[in-house]
Protein backbone atom coordinates (compact mmCIF):
# COMPACT_ATOMS: atom_id res chain seq x y z
CA UNK A 1 0.00 0.00 0.00
CA UNK A 2 2.83 2.30 0.00
CA UNK A 3 3.35 3.20 3.19
CA UNK A 4 5.61 0.82 4.53
CA UNK A 5 7.99 3.45 6.38
CA UNK A 6 4.76 5.64 7.94
CA UNK A 7 4.08 4.44 11.65
CA UNK A 8 0.78 3.32 12.30
CA UNK A 9 -1.65 1.49 14.84
CA UNK A 10 -3.99 -0.78 13.87
CA UNK A 11 -7.55 -1.45 15.21
CA UNK A 12 -11.38 -1.48 14.92
CA UNK A 13 -14.25 0.37 15.87
CA UNK A 14 -17.69 -0.95 16.87
CA UNK A 15 -20.78 1.15 18.26
CA UNK A 16 -24.49 1.31 17.74
CA UNK A 17 -24.28 2.93 14.45
CA UNK A 18 -21.73 2.30 12.57
CA UNK A 19 -19.07 -1.15 12.72
CA UNK A 20 -15.28 -0.50 11.45
CA UNK A 21 -13.76 -3.96 10.57
CA UNK A 22 -9.78 -2.60 10.74
CA UNK A 23 -8.58 0.81 10.81
CA UNK A 24 -5.00 2.39 10.52
CA UNK A 25 -4.07 5.16 11.59
CA UNK A 26 -0.80 6.65 10.26
CA UNK A 27 1.66 9.13 11.90
CA UNK A 28 1.29 10.55 8.56
CA UNK A 29 -2.33 12.60 9.80
CA UNK A 30 -4.13 10.09 7.52
CA UNK A 31 -6.69 7.27 8.21
CA UNK A 32 -6.97 4.34 6.23
CA UNK A 33 -10.75 3.12 7.13
CA UNK A 34 -11.16 -0.80 5.87
CA UNK A 35 -13.60 -2.61 4.49
CA UNK A 36 -13.38 -6.01 4.27
CA UNK A 37 -15.48 -8.16 2.16
CA UNK A 38 -15.56 -12.16 1.14
CA UNK A 39 -17.67 -12.99 -1.77
CA UNK A 40 -16.70 -15.71 -4.38
CA UNK A 41 -16.68 -13.09 -7.68
CA UNK A 42 -15.78 -8.97 -7.46
CA UNK A 43 -17.64 -6.90 -4.93
CA UNK A 44 -20.36 -4.22 -6.35
CA UNK A 45 -20.91 -1.48 -4.26
CA UNK A 46 -24.41 0.11 -5.00
CA UNK A 47 -25.94 3.04 -4.67
CA UNK A 48 -27.55 2.05 -1.25
CA UNK A 49 -24.09 0.07 -0.05
CA UNK A 50 -22.34 3.95 -0.89
CA UNK A 51 -24.94 5.71 1.53
CA UNK A 52 -23.80 3.14 4.27
CA UNK A 53 -20.28 3.25 3.74
CA UNK A 54 -20.83 7.44 3.53
CA UNK A 55 -22.93 7.21 6.85
CA UNK A 56 -20.12 5.21 8.46
CA UNK A 57 -17.31 7.68 7.48
CA UNK A 58 -19.46 10.72 8.33
CA UNK A 59 -20.28 8.69 12.08
CA UNK A 60 -16.47 7.75 12.30
CA UNK A 61 -15.59 11.59 12.22
CA UNK A 62 -18.20 13.06 14.04
CA UNK A 63 -17.12 10.58 16.91
CA UNK A 64 -14.17 11.07 16.87
CA UNK A 65 -13.46 14.56 16.22
CA UNK A 66 -10.45 13.70 13.87
CA UNK A 67 -9.06 16.26 11.56
CA UNK A 68 -7.00 13.78 9.86
CA UNK A 69 -7.63 12.66 6.21
CA UNK A 70 -9.69 10.19 5.54
CA UNK A 71 -9.35 7.01 3.37
CA UNK A 72 -11.42 4.08 2.75
CA UNK A 73 -10.06 0.84 1.33
CA UNK A 74 -11.12 -1.82 0.34
CA UNK A 75 -9.60 -5.73 0.99
CA UNK A 76 -11.37 -8.20 -0.73
CA UNK A 77 -11.24 -11.74 -2.13
CA UNK A 78 -11.88 -11.07 -5.77
CA UNK A 79 -11.77 -7.74 -6.38
CA UNK A 80 -14.59 -4.77 -6.66
CA UNK A 81 -16.42 -4.13 -9.79
CA UNK A 82 -15.61 -1.23 -11.52
CA UNK A 83 -18.76 1.14 -11.34
CA UNK A 84 -19.09 5.15 -10.64
CA UNK A 85 -19.62 4.44 -6.60
CA UNK A 86 -16.30 2.89 -6.40
CA UNK A 87 -14.93 5.62 -8.19
CA UNK A 88 -16.43 8.13 -6.15
CA UNK A 89 -15.32 6.29 -2.94
CA UNK A 90 -12.77 3.83 -2.67
CA UNK A 91 -9.18 5.33 -2.73
CA UNK A 92 -7.47 1.77 -2.91
CA UNK A 93 -8.52 -1.94 -3.06
CA UNK A 94 -5.99 -5.08 -2.21
CA UNK A 95 -7.50 -8.55 -3.15
CA UNK A 96 -6.47 -11.58 -0.76
CA UNK A 97 -3.88 -12.50 -3.20
CA UNK A 98 -1.61 -9.17 -3.28
CA UNK A 99 -1.91 -10.00 0.62
CA UNK A 100 -0.29 -12.95 0.26
CA UNK A 101 1.89 -12.44 -2.72
CA UNK A 102 4.11 -9.47 -0.58
CA UNK A 103 4.47 -12.49 1.94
Amino acid sequence: MGIAAVYTNIYSRHNSKAQIEMLLDREDRCINIYEIKYYKSEFEITKSYETKLRAKIEVYQSDTKTNKNLFLTFITSKGLKENMYKTSLVENSITLDDLFTNL
